[in-house]
């Protein structure tokens, strides 16, 4: 993905990119929207991948892919 299209995914949300938030890192942005709010591929601690709602990415909604 270059930086370009990563712009364009991100639209005027926060840049979440490698900031950890419990045991999860996101890594770039979906296209898709979930509530008007972005949706970040993330990489779990555990070594699995997910999809999780920025506004969940507060280290309080949602802090792993669900091994916890």
């Amino acid at each position: 993905m270059t930086e370009e299209e990563f712009k364009k995914l991100l639209g005027k949300g926060k840049d979440l990119r490698g900031k950890k938030s419990g045991m999860l890192t996101p890594l770039y942005p979906l296209k898709e929207r979930r509530n008007k709010n972005i949706v970040w591929h993330c990489l779990c601690d555990c070594g699995n991948e997910c999809d999780i709602n920025a506004r969940h990415l507060d280290g309080k909604h949602t802090c792993s892919c669900g091994c916890l």
